[in-house]
């Protein structure tokens, strides 16, 4: 690749939806967190849930004004008008119980099985995260949407139902 890894980044239910409360209060200081080490080592970032108008200043405490899909939606925007991610990572982390780790969570929804991510994309953002931070690895790493038990009520996390 000639050019930095391109990174867009949004702070998990920092938008019109909401969420759990617990996680709400965290995620946005990962978000941030994730931001400056992302620029630390060379990547060009950008930030869905700014704080304020500078995004270098204030990274991923702010709330999108729309829902979950209106997110990834911005992210399908930003390569419609050129500016493609490599990376978009949706921030979250499990506000209930006592369960902790880190894992990606891969598409699994009808035809949109996306196996890169599950096999080789998802375990390795996830070791590196764990390596950087010293979260444990949940599980194997790795978890399917279904698994995940959101589409219960029949509708899909909005990242992979806007970019299937």
């Amino acid at each position: 690749m000639n050019r930095p890894l391109r990174v867009a980044l949004s702070a998990g239910h920092h938008n019109r939806d909401g969420g759990n409360a617990t996680e709400y209060a965290i995620v946005g200081e990962l978000t941030e967190a994730y931001y400056r080490e992302f620029r630390r080592v060379g990547c060009d970032v950008r930030v869905i849930t700014p704080d304020g108008p500078d995004p270098d200043r204030d990274p991923g405490d702010g709330d999108f004004p729309g829902g979950l899909q209106d997110v990834a939606r911005q992210v399908v925007n930003w390569a419609n008008a050129g500016w493609v991610a490599d990376l978009y990572l949706e921030v979250h982390t499990e506000g209930a119980g006592g369960v902790r780790g880190v894992f990606a969570i891969y598409p699994d929804w009808g035809g949109d099985l996306d196996t890169d991510v599950r096999d080789r994309l998802g375990p390795a953002v996830v070791r590196a995260i764990s390596q950087a931070t010293g979260l444990p690895v949940r599980g194997s790493g790795v978890m399917s949407e279904r698994a995940t038990g959101v589409g219960r009520q029949g509708y899909r996390l909005g990242i992979f139902y806007v970019t299937s």
